[in-house]
């Protein structure tokens, strides 16, 4: 029988660490809070350009009538 392994098998540095449980807990709130941020300013954000197109006569052309999607 041959009992032949390769160089990979035999690693104990591997990428998928089983008792690796990922970026430490102050990382994650971080990105999450960037997260929350960057989604709450982009519907506040599109929410001030849809009350303005539909708020203001003057406002109211094909181009913006594409940008809001109103009637």
């Amino acid at each position: 029988m041959n009992n032949h392994t390769t160089a990979d098998e035999n690693s104990n540095d591997s990428y998928w660490d089983e008792n690796d449980n990922g970026p430490p807990l102050h990382t994650r709130i971080a990105f999450a809070s960037a997260w929350i941020l960057i989604a709450v300013a982009g519907i506040i954000g599109n929410s001030l350009v849809i009350y303005v197109a539909i708020r203001f006569q003057k406002m109211n052309n094909v181009t913006n009538c594409f940008i809001v999607n109103c009637k």
